[in-house]
């Protein structure tokens, strides 16, 4: 049996509309309908939804595993994500920038951080201030990763083991700071199932703005993963020609006139 790993940014509602800025950010805000449309979706594929912890640990599943994973820490993790997945006796990974906690109001504060973990969540690390680590030097690099993985473990009393690249960009010395201080997990943009052979290094699949049920339940599948694997290899290969800042201002721009969902 296989074990995916998906990951959500922002939920919202009609009634309370997501405050981000350009397509490109809007087009990661899914829907809270459409969230539970997609748990419920996964339990009617004979899939089961499990912690980060379980899924690492779990020798050979009975069943597919998924673990849902969030980036950023907003208020929606605790406001829209947490009700849905603790109706359903289910778990999620918030990893937090923990630079935003009590500060910015679209992210969660201390408190509500607290009741995500004693309500079964998981809380990650996904920096202190979400910078692209492949662009700041060494020192930058580990202050980012310690001192989130250090206020964090204040904050909730228990270790953070689990770490969120942002952008997902990363290269051998982040892999080395990551584990040199302690975190256990390394999540990325990489795509396809969690295998043995990828170490710490955990792949995921993005869920965006408009894949409906029957699209995230095809994800699953190794000709879609495998299709969404060599379109990842091509991406990957742009981004080294243009420089990173350079694909990312194009990525931007395209967003604007036309939605990646799948």
């Amino acid at each position: 049996m296989n074990r995916f790993l998906l990951y959500y940014h922002e939920l919202d509602t009609h009634a309370s509309p997501s405050q981000l800025g350009g397509p490109a950010e809007r087009g990661l805000v899914v829907d809270a309908d459409r969230f539970e449309q997609h748990l419920d979706a996964i339990t009617a594929s004979n899939r089961k939804v499990v912690s980060i912890d379980d899924a690492l640990t779990t020798p050979t599943p009975e069943v597919d595993q998924v673990v849902i994973t969030f980036d950023d820490g907003f208020a929606s993790d605790y406001h829209l994500a947490m009700p849905r997945l603790v109706k359903r006796g289910m778990t999620a990974t918030s990893y937090v920038i923990a630079g935003k906690i009590g500060v910015d109001p679209n992210y969660m504060n201390v408190d509500q951080i607290r009741e995500m973990h004693a309500s079964g969540m998981t809380i990650g690390s996904h920096t202190m201030s979400h910078p692209w680590l492949t662009l700041v030097d060494s020192r930058q690099v580990r202050l980012e990763l310690l001192d989130s993985k250090h206020l964090l473990e204040d904050y909730l009393g228990v270790s953070i083991d689990h770490f969120c690249l942002p952008g997902g960009h990363y290269n051998e010395r982040i892999i080395d700071v990551a584990l040199e201080v302690g975190y256990r997990s390394i999540a990325s943009c990489e795509i396809g199932p969690l295998r043995e052979e990828d170490g710490k290094l955990l792949p995921r699949f993005e869920v965006r703005r408009d894949l409906s049920p029957d699209a995230l339940v095809d994800t699953f599948r190794e000709s879609t993963w495998t299709r969404l694997r060599r379109l990842e290899a091509r991406k990957a290969k742009l981004r080294h020609l243009l420089g990173l800042r350079a694909y990312s201002a194009l990525r931007s721009f395209a967003h604007r006139y036309v939605s990646l969902v799948r």
